[in-house]
C-alpha cells in the first residue's frame, strides 16, 4: 500500500511539472544581411541558433507585426540540442514604405502547447537611392580618361544593374552586379571637345540606375582642377579661447607633401594645444616654431587646429588687479567705522536695541566727528556709556561725538540705546554712520556699514 502511494505521488509531481513547463530557449541571432531595400520585396537574412533548455518539443516561429518568415512549418528541438536556422525576414510593403533606418520588431517562438517565448530582431530599411552612391572624382586638364566609381554602402547584393552615367566631361552606360559593400570603378574616355571653355570648379555626375524595374537618379561630383597643387585655407575665431584652423588641401590629382608652420612665443605656447602632434619643434630666441609635415593624397588635406586658452592668465591678471585695488584701498583708508546692534530686553516689553559704533585710525587724524542718524519710529534712551554724544539734534534725529585726534591703531567705542513702543516685525534697518576727519589739512569722510535687526518669534541680530 505504501509503495502504491509513493508511486502515485511521484507520478503526480511529474504530471504537474509537465503542465507548468514553459518554453525555455536560448536564442542567438547572427545577421547575414540585415538590410531590406524599401523598393524590393527581398528579405533580410539571419542565422538563428536556438538551444532548447527545456524539454524536447516541436516549435514554430511567427510574428504579428507585418513581418513574414520563410519558415512556415514547425521544427523539433530535443532537450539540450542547438539548432541553426536560416531565417528570411520579409517586412510588409506598408512597413517598407512608412519606415526607414533601424526597425526593431518582436517575434514569438511557440511550442506545440502554445506556450511562447518572445524575441526581437533588428532590420534596416534603406531606400535604393541611399544604398548606392557615386563618390566624387577629380579631373585635371590634360587627362584623357577618368575613373568613375559606384559604391554599394549596404550589405545587400544587387544583380543586373543598368547604369547610365552622364556629365559635361563624358557619358557612358554599364551593366553589372554589385555585391554588398562593394565598390566598382569604370574607366571612360574624356571628351576633350566638351570641356573646352569650362571653368575650374564642381560639376554634377549623374548616374541613372535601373534595378528590377526600379529607376533612381544618383548624383555624384566631379571636381575639375585647373592645375595640381595645394590650396591654403585659414579660419580664426574666439578671443579668450582663440581657435585658428590651418588647412592645406590637395585639390590636384597627385600626392604632394604639405607643410604648416605655427609660430608662438614663450608665453602663448604654455596655453596652446594642437589637434595633432607636430612633426618638429624649433626655438629661435623667444619664438617657438611648430612644423607639421605630411604627404597629402588627392582630395585629402593636412589640417591643424591651434587652440590658445587665455582663461587662466586672464583670471590671474584680474585677480592680481583686484588684490592691488584692495591693498591700495586698505592703505589709503585712514579711518575705519563699524556699526552693529544688539537686542536689549526691557521690563516694559518695549522694542529696544543697543547701537555700537567703533571708530579706529590707521594713520594719525585730527578733528574726528562721528555722526549717526536715528531711524524713524524710534527714540534714543538718554543714558549713555563712557562717551555720551557731544551733540544731540532731536529735530534732525542725529547724534554726534567729537574726538580731537586719533593716533595710528587707536580705537574709540560709542554706544547708545534706541527704543520704540511700537512692535517691530521682520527686517529693521539702521542707516550707515559717518566719520568726518581732517588729514594733512584736508577734510575727509568715512562711512560705516548699515546695521540690520531681524525680529522673528525668536529675536536674533544680523550685522
Amino acid at each position: 500500500m505504501k509503495k502504491l502511494l509513493f508511486t502515485s505521488f511521484i507520478l503526480f509531481i511529474f504530471l504537474i511539472s509537465l503542465v507548468s513547463a514553459e518554453v525555455n530557449l536560448s536564442v542567438e541571432d547572427d545577421p547575414i544581411s540585415d538590410v531590406v531595400i524599401a523598393e524590393f520585396d527581398k528579405p533580410a537574412l539571419f542565422n538563428l541558433k536556438i538551444t532548447n533548455l527545456g524539454e524536447s518539443d516541436d516549435f514554430e516561429i511567427y510574428s504579428l507585426v507585418g513581418v513574414r518568415f520563410n519558415i512556415k512549418s514547425s521544427f523539433s528541438i530535443s532537450s539540450g540540442e542547438t539548432k541553426e536556422l536560416e531565417l528570411e525576414v520579409y517586412p510588409s510593403q506598408t512597413m517598407r514604405e512608412s519606415l526607414s533606418g533601424p526597425v526593431i520588431f518582436a517575434y514569438n517562438i511557440q511550442d506545440k502547447e502554445h506556450s511562447a517565448q518572445e524575441e526581437e530582431l533588428t532590420i534596416r530599411i534603406i531606400k535604393l537611392k541611399d544604398a548606392i552612391a557615386v563618390p566624387a572624382i577629380n579631373i585635371a586638364p590634360g587627362n584623357d580618361v577618368a575613373n568613375v566609381y559606384i559604391e554599394n554602402r549596404e550589405n545587400f547584393n544587387f544583380s543586373d544593374i543598368k547604369a547610365d552615367f552622364s556629365s559635361p566631361f563624358f557619358s557612358f552606360s554599364e551593366e553589372f552586379d554589385l555585391a554588398g559593400l562593394q565598390k566598382k570603378s569604370f574607366e571612360t574616355e574624356i571628351d576633350s571637345d566638351k570641356i573646352v571653355g569650362l571653368e575650374a570648379g564642381e560639376y554634377i555626375l549623374l548616374a541613372e540606375i535601373e534595378v528590377e524595374n526600379v529607376t533612381e537618379e544618383i548624383e555624384g561630383k566631379i571636381i575639375f582642377v585647373e592645375k595640381s597643387g595645394i590650396v591654403d585655407k585659414e579660419e580664426s575665431s574666439g578671443f579668450i579661447i582663440h581657435t585658428r584652423t590651418l588647412e592645406k588641401k590637395n585639390e590636384g590629382n597627385i600626392a604632394e607633401v604639405a607643410q604648416i608652420i605655427v609660430k608662438k612665443n614663450i608665453i602663448s605656447r604654455l596655453f596652446t594645444n594642437f589637434n595633432i602632434e607636430p612633426t618638429s619643434v624649433e626655438r629661435e630666441g623667444i619664438s617657438i616654431y611648430y612644423k607639421f609635415v605630411d604627404e597629402v593624397k588627392p582630395a585629402e588635406s593636412l589640417k591643424v587646429v591651434v587652440t590658445t586658452n587665455w582663461i587662466f592668465p586672464f583670471l590671474l591678471i584680474v585677480g592680481i588687479v583686484v588684490i592691488v585695488l584692495l591693498v591700495r584701498l586698505y592703505l589709503t583708508t585712514n579711518v575705519s567705522l563699524e556699526k552693529r546692534v544688539v537686542f536689549v530686553k526691557t521690563k516694559g516689553g518695549e522694542f529696544a536695541l543697543k547701537v555700537i559704533l567703533k571708530v579706529g585710525a590707521r594713520k594719525y587724524v585730527d578733528k574726528v566727528s562721528v555722526i549717526d542718524r536715528l531711524p524713524a519710529l524710534v527714540k534714543v534712551y538718554e543714558r549713555f556709556g563712557a562717551y555720551p554724544p557731544d551733540k544731540i539734534n532731536k529735530e534732525a534725529r542725529r547724534l554726534q561725538w567729537n574726538v580731537p585726534s586719533l593716533s595710528p591703531g587707536e580705537e574709540r567705542t560709542f554706544t547708545y540705546i534706541i527704543y520704540s513702543k511700537v512692535a517691530v516685525l521682520g527686517k529693521f534697518e539702521l542707516p550707515a554712520a559717518t566719520a568726518i576727519y581732517e588729514k594733512d589739512g584736508k577734510i575727509k569722510e568715512a562711512r560705516s556699514n548699515k546695521a540690520y535687526f531681524i525680529a522673528e518669534q525668536k529675536e536674533r541680530v544680523e550685522d
